[in-house]
């Protein structure tokens, strides 16, 4: 397994694929812990009340960026 933990942008551009934590750990070779890690951190940042809501969020930032 990678010993860098995934960054936010690969992990909420898995889950707005519809992919898993567990997938997306699987995907980027790295730890279930460290993409769950990785997810709470996010929220935290976001204010987001699930992995969902944090993908909405950063779409929403990537279009109005655009």
């Amino acid at each position: 397994m990678a010993d860098q933990p995934p960054s936010d942008e690969q992990v909420l551009d898995a889950a707005a694929s519809g992919y898993s934590a567990h997938t997306i750990a699987r995907i980027l070779g790295v730890e279930d812990r460290a993409v769950r890690t990785t997810i709470a951190r996010i929220r935290r940042r976001l204010g987001a009340r699930s992995l969902d809501h944090a993908v909405q969020i950063h779409q929403t930032r990537k279009e109005q960026q655009s």
